[in-house]
């Protein structure tokens, strides 16, 4: 188990606007970032972003930065619980808000900062890329959908979380046995 680390999520959407992915809004990078998340379980055990998604009728969403990503934009401002992250996401990525015929219009972004590949291990970065290249050329649309077909989504009820354990696929033994050595560490320092 991983905690948040919102330099990881900016980060990761720099990554994303440097190779170039085609239009990447907020809903397409929120469910690359799923993809990222899913993988790097799938292959070493952890997620990578430390988020928690929730099913929802468009796929799933990590609720802590969808909920950053929409105080930066302006849309939501009045959650304290998250202000430290949203000052700390703002200085890295510019969030504005495009007029579309959805409503709500579209969230953009734009980097404030070059990508730092520092803070993230080698195998988060091989990730990073498998999925910037898989998913470049989806569009919103496609993405959704792609999230959809996985197990994981199919298997959990509307609004509730997708544990860890069930993006983790073949690794959901490993990855269950430490968020339960995690939980009882937690226990004992608490």
């Amino acid at each position: 188990m991983n905690d948040f680390d919102i330099r990881k999520v900016a980060n990761a959407l720099i990554f994303f606007i440097d190779k170039k992915v085609y239009s990447l809004t907020k809903t397409k990078f929120i469910k690359m970032m799923f993809f990222v998340d899913k993988l790097h379980l799938e292959k070493y055990g952890r997620s990578v972003f430390g988020d928690f998604y929730r099913k929802l009728p468009k796929g799933p969403v990590p609720s802590l930065t969808y909920s950053i990503i929409d105080s930066a934009a302006a849309i939501n401002c009045d959650n304290e619980d998250i202000e430290d992250f949203v000052r700390e996401f703002s200085a890295y990525i510019s969030v504005s808000c495009k007029p579309s015929k959805y409503k709500g219009g579209m969230t953009i972004f734009d980097k404030k900062s070059e990508f730092n590949e520092k803070i993230f291990s080698k195998s988060e970065v091989d990730v990073l890329n498998i999925v910037a290249d898989k998913y470049r050329d989806f569009t919103v649309n496609d993405i959704i959908k792609a999230t959809h077909e996985t197990e994981e989504f199919k298997k959990t009820p509307m609004n509730f979380s997708i544990s860890e354990e069930a993006m983790a696929g073949h690794n959901k033994n490993y990855v269950s046995f430490w968020g339960k050595e995690f939980n009882k560490l937690n226990a004992v320092i608490n």
